[in-house]
């Protein structure tokens, strides 16, 4: 089995961090409710298109990849959401930076559909205590806004939002790439 990305091995990548920016006009102050209040199942919803790490990420997604909803920018630093990918590697016509009304500027994203909108959201120093002694991708980059997320890193971000909000459903799916049980396609990775 081919690895989904360049580190870890066979199935590194279980799950994906999506960081969105509600205070930038560039992505039109698009925050992780709107997901909720906009989304129209059987419509693809588009998020963002990022830049050269992001869109070579969105193409490695696949259909039921869990997402990470994450807020960053002035007055936000907290994990809002739980979504889910439903097409990876969606192409968005257009080149160069945003121009007139246009959302994105052309190049690789993700259509995602929501699972929970967490009603007590994950602040940063609570993801940084969650994810204390591993390195995941979206703490060592700064630009982006899609990386990838490991079984470990999964396994203590579900852990944390399951204990600050006790009445999520976390499908089970997401459940079983979390699980530190190795698998037998993964042992020899």
């Amino acid at each position: 089995m081919k690895s989904r990305g360049n580190e870890g091995g066979p199935r590194a990548v279980v799950a994906w961090w999506i960081k969105c920016d509600p205070s930038s006009l560039r992505h039109q102050g698009w925050n992780w409710p709107d997901l909720f209040e906009e989304y129209e199942p059987g419509k693809p919803y588009l998020w963002s298109v990022g830049p050269s790490l992001s869109q070579k990420n969105a193409r490695l997604a696949r259909r039921g990849d869990p997402v990470i909803g994450y807020a960053a920018g002035e007055g936000h630093r907290e994990l809002l959401a739980l979504a889910e990918v439903e097409r990876a590697g969606v192409f968005v016509p257009g080149e160069g930076p945003l121009r007139g009304a246009s959302p994105f500027p052309g190049g690789f994203t993700v259509s995602i559909r929501p699972v929970a909108l967490l009603p007590n959201p994950l602040p940063l120093a609570a993801i940084r205590v969650a994810l204390r002694g591993l390195d995941p991708e979206f703490f060592r980059t700064r630009f982006g806004s899609i990386f990838k997320v490991r079984r470990a890193e999964l396994a203590r971000l579900l852990g944390a939002v399951k204990s600050a909000n006790t009445g999520i459903r976390v499908p089970l799916a997401w459940r079983r790439r979390a699980s530190t049980r190795a698998r037998p396609d993964e042992a020899r990775g």
